[in-house]
């Protein structure tokens, strides 16, 4: 971690060498709140959106799988095995006795590197489900960091609707990590989610 702070403010001052403190470095991204009002920002992409406000950032995607509501279900009704169709998760498994539902644990192992726990916190059967991260290896310094998962049906197909949302620790400091590192590495992740899961069950998983 002490590491990672270096890091960052080394890059910081070596992108902006007349900043001489933390104020100066909130005034240039316009932080200061006697100032400048909390920095909210929104970035539209195809099928995916940005949102980041008073240091919480919120990022959405969304595919239309050609297959009904139950079918994608069965899938993801099964947390253990999110590796069958997520590119980004090298091995997963459940941590508990409970398989799914409000309260069962998953494992993650990541690629290229690190990992992550987490624990179901809300979870409607056939419909949607909230998972938040607990642990991990390798991961930002974060107060919270959820993801959830929504299905909306119409004509046969499946609307797959996942939002990731997360909050990083220290601050400002917090806050600046995200806009210049963590954010662009981040929104890759629920493109990859929901395609992969579009592309396992179009391509007859079964």
């Amino acid at each position: 971690m002490d590491f990672l702070l270096f890091y960052f403010f080394n890059h910081v001052y070596r992108m902006c060498p007349n900043l001489n403190s933390l104020f100066d470095i909130e005034e240039r991204l316009g932080l200061n709140k006697k100032t400048q009002p909390e920095l909210k920002s929104t970035i539209m992409n195809k099928n995916v959106q940005v949102n980041s406000e008073n240091g919480i950032t919120i990022i959405t995607a969304y595919a239309v799988i050609e297959a009904p509501k139950a079918t994608v279900w069965e899938v993801l009704g099964q947390p253990g095995k999110i590796e069958d169709f997520h590119p980004l998760i090298e091995n997963s498994y459940m941590i508990s006795e409970k398989k799914n539902g409000v309260g069962s644990k998953r494992h993650c192992d990541l690629r290229p590197m690190g990992a992550m726990d987490e624990m179901i916190k809300e979870w409607i059967e056939g419909d949607s489900f909230t998972a938040e991260v607990t642990g991990g290896k390798m991961m930002p310094p974060y107060k919270f960091m959820r993801g959830s998962i929504e299905l909306n049906e119409f004509e046969g197909d499946t609307k797959v609707i996942f939002t990731f949302s997360y909050m990083l620790k220290f601050g400002l400091l917090g806050r600046m990590m995200d806009q210049f590192f963590i954010r662009s590495q981040f929104k890759k992740a629920p493109p990859q989610y929901v395609n992969g899961l579009k592309e396992f069950i179009e391509s007859g998983y079964k």
